[in-house]
């Protein structure tokens, strides 16, 4: 292997979904990221699937190959088979070692999301004498964690499998001495699952400032009734449902709000949203829109609301409302809550709690020095501390620090 140019990187970057198909926030992030790293000189290819619906456009980056499969489709519900999943790893390896010996040398591999795709494409690297930086923007590894035999019969052949024939296809195999968590909240979760973490470095994620222009008025009511957003997955997890049954209790006080529902999910609980919200006067379901017009969005609503009722591993939608100075309030359980401040920067609320949640934005739309308060916290939080540029400054140092210590 060659040492790699103090000026310039060759970069392999590994993901499971990459733009312009993609299914939510991660991909997106990978994208920027990449783009970013492209434009500063480093030599970026990316290696991913085909799958993710298509949102339209160009890949961010130049070098783009779709030559891995996943073990299911996103679309379908996963079924862990560690004989598929062998079949599919060997593939990706196979592949993946292919793709280096043909367009490499490289200097480091980029591992963003694994999940369903195996970690055929890691090992490739590795094998090539590659060092594999990992970032973890959620709980995807614990996929491959082997777990504990458990009382059950098929729990035990799991465990004896994973142990034995499929020990290849775990983390076991895995080096995982370079990797960041976005949040310290994340690094807990993973080290309770037993993906080994402890040393890991947290670099909180961070936005493209330029593409959320702060509205003229930040904090203000731009009309009546007020206008309440949401943006992200429509999934149990997220609380959404939350939120519908907050702003039903915001109409009978008489108190209404308009409020837009941007995104989408299974559908089993998508259908049952639908149904909830058809009873609800104000509340509209948008379905999924195209990045790009989620700045406008924000910029057009008075208040973004993030009902999540998990952990979170961080925020990004947070910091685009805060960057946008749409006053923001959520709960912060998870990596959200690293950031956000009850009272400076937001309103936090408690999860599951939609009478909570109804006074919360009632408070904002009655007090104006509020809203405009925590509108310029918000934003000047952003600019401080979670740009895209601060973000992209730390994955390259860690890039260029690993480079230097496998390649001395």
């Amino acid at each position: 292997m060659n040492r790699p140019r103090n000026d310039r990187l060759r970069v392999l970057v590994l993901t499971n979904l990459f733009p312009p198909l993609f299914l939510g926030g991660y991909e997106i992030l990978c994208g920027q990221v990449a783009e970013a790293l492209e434009r500063r000189g480093h030599a970026m290819t990316v290696v991913t699937t085909a799958s993710g619906p298509d949102s339209g456009g160009e890949p961010p980056v130049s070098r783009v190959f779709r030559i891995l499969r996943l073990e299911r489709e996103f679309g379908e519900p996963y079924r862990s088979d560690l004989f598929r999943r062998h079949r599919v790893s060997r593939r990706n390896f196979r592949e993946t070692r292919a793709l280096i010996d043909r367009e490499g040398p490289f200097d480091v591999a980029f591992a963003w999301s694994q999940r369903r795709m195996t970690l055929g494409a890691v090992l490739a690297c590795q094998d090539a004498g590659i060092p594999v930086v990992f970032t973890f923007n959620d709980l995807w590894p614990e996929a491959y964690a082997i777990q504990g035999p458990g009382a059950r019969p098929r729990g035990l052949a799991r465990w004896l499998l994973e142990q034995t024939f499929a020990r290849r296809d775990t983390l076991d195999a895995v080096d995982l001495r370079w990797c960041t968590c976005i949040s310290r909240c994340l690094r807990e979760d993973l080290l309770r699952a037993g993906v080994p973490v402890a040393d890991a470095e947290v670099i909180y994620q961070g936005i493209p400032m330029e593409r959320f222009p702060c509205k003229e008025d930040p904090g203000a009511i731009a009309g009546h009734p007020p206008r309440v957003l949401y943006t992200g997955q429509i999934h149990p997890d997220k609380g959404v449902d939350v939120l519908v049954e907050a702003v039903r209790r915001l109409d009978r006080r008489g108190r209404p709000v308009l409020c837009s529902i941007v995104g989408t999910g299974p559908d089993p609980f998508r259908i049952a949203l639908e149904r909830q919200a058809a009873e609800v006067p104000g509340v509209t379901l948008a379905g999924r829109r195209p990045p790009g017009e989620l700045p406008a969005l924000y910029r057009t609503h008075d208040i973004f609301v993030f009902p999540s009722v998990w952990r979170e591993p961080f925020g990004l939608t947070h910091l685009e409302a805060m960057a946008s100075g749409t006053p923001v309030i959520s709960t912060a359980d998870g990596g959200q809550g690293e950031f956000l401040r009850h009272g400076q920067n937001a309103w936090v609320v408690p999860a599951r709690d939609p009478e909570a949640l109804a006074d919360a934005v009632d408070r904002l739309v009655q007090d104006d020095a509020l809203r405009r308060h925590l509108a310029f916290e918000g934003r000047r939080t952003v600019e401080e501390g979670f740009t895209m540029t601060r973000y992209v400054d730390q994955l390259e140092d860690l890039l260029r620090r690993v480079c230097q210590a496998a390649h001395p």
